[in-house]
């Protein structure tokens, strides 16, 4: 069977739903690659206490500076995946469908997955900027086929850098979205939509003006 690894990049994540994600990711994945940025709780633990391979980061980041963590993850996601499939997870995302189907293809290398933002426990948001649901996007590669000389660039951007090098050369499948799509737990609670509202209004600077608009909805 062709070999899965899913690789997640976790900073303070031991209390809210990481035990659920490892628990969901456990079910399909032949390894589970934890990359620390910097937790002050529990992260750690519970993601060794679950099986994961667990790593830190020499330099922990913040947030607004995501880049050079994207690009560790994805070095240290890809050597693991060796030959096999490099699924990229958030530590606020339970992906529905088995993907080992998906990884049997000859005609792809890479698949996209949408995204329901849930503003409840059984409601996502699909109005105004909130369209994740409609725009696929690539979170599962084989990096073995980008070929040996494949070095992957990043843009310098800390927001929003991406999950998969922004150079990498793809032959993207869209999975059915009836039987794949990651429910999003970021902003299921009042509590974490402020919270995550105030976290992007301290990086405004940072933002395009589309992203701030977004970011500022989501307390609309």
């Amino acid at each position: 069977m062709t070999r899965l690894v899913t690789a997640i990049l976790a900073r303070n994540e031991a209390d809210r739903y990481l035990p659920r994600v490892l628990a969901r990711c456990q079910e399909f994945s032949d390894d589970i690659l934890v990359l620390d940025d910097g937790s002050t709780d529990d992260t750690v633990a519970v993601a060794q206490a679950a099986g994961c391979i667990v790593k830190q980061r020499v330099q922990s980041g913040a947030w607004g500076n995501e880049a050079p963590a994207r690009a560790e993850l994805w070095e240290r996601g890809a050597k693991l995946a060796k030959d096999g499939w490099l699924l990229i997870a958030d530590a606020d995302q339970v992906l529905h469908g088995d993907p080992r189907p998906l990884c049997e293809t000859w005609e792809a290398n890479a698949w996209a997955f949408v995204l329901l933002d849930l503003w409840e426990d059984t409601h996502y948001r699909v109005h105004g900027y909130w369209q994740a649901h409609r725009n696929p996007r690539v979170w599962m590669v084989k990096p073995s086929t980008f070929g040996p000389d494949f070095h992957p660039q990043w843009p310098a951007r800390g927001m929003h850098p991406g999950h998969i090098p922004m150079n990498a050369p793809l032959a993207c499948g869209i999975a059915p979205p009836e039987q794949y799509y990651w429910l999003h737990l970021a902003y299921s609670t009042p509590e974490q939509r402020r919270a995550k509202l105030e976290q992007y209004l301290s990086v405004a600077d940072q933002l395009t003006s589309q992203e701030l608009a977004h970011a500022r909805s989501i307390g609309d």
